[in-house]
């Protein structure tokens, strides 16, 4: 009598679960429910495009890129790239290293300049636990920002240095031999 009972409790779980199983599956892919109102723009959740971070499996993270902007890889070295102290979300002032060519704005290469302030890091990959290996971050910015962003990672380096984020854009003059001898 005691096994025909467990039997006959065990068969009303399993079929309370699957029962459970099966609303719970309808009601997320019921194409009839009406969507959810979208939360108001706020700057942890922005307005615009969804992709996924790279990864695989259930880690991967949904990336909201923000309207108007794209989400723009760049790939530094280890030491460039804040050493393993950058993380999504975060907010990066992009400096360029110019090692030649023409005399620009009173630079003469070599020479640094802030190239772009407050960028927002939407993604970073690349980098280990313990902070070890070269970052790549993935970061939002305007189609002109993305251009200067793309040009000095391709042709010359690129450092990023971490923004507070009540911090105002900057901008500088930029440094070099001639300007900065002391």
């Amino acid at each position: 009598m005691a096994a025909k009972r467990s039997t006959q409790m065990t068969i009303i779980g399993v079929s309370v679960f699957i029962i459970g199983a099966g609303l719970v599956f309808l009601g997320l892919h019921s194409k009839k429910a009406a969507p959810a109102a979208a939360p108001a723009p706020t700057q942890s959740a922005p307005v615009g495009t969804t992709v996924h971070a790279a990864g695989v499996g259930p880690t991967t993270v949904p990336i909201v890129i923000p309207d108007g902007f794209s989400a723009v890889a760049v790939k530094l070295d280890s030491v460039a790239g804040l050493a393993g102290h950058v993380a999504p979300g975060d907010l990066v002032n992009l400096y360029a290293t110019v090692k030649s060519g023409d005399k620009i704005k009173g630079l003469t290469p070599p020479y640094a300049k802030l190239v772009l302030s407050k960028v927002r890091v939407l993604d970073v990959t690349g980098v280990a636990a313990d902070g070890s290996g070269d970052p790549t971050l993935l970061v939002a910015l305007t189609p002109g920002d993305a251009e200067r962003a793309i040009f000095f990672a391709k042709f010359e380096s690129m450092w990023a240095a971490l923004v507070p984020a009540q911090a105002k854009p900057s901008s500088t003059s930029g440094v070099s031999y001639a300007n900065d001898l002391r």
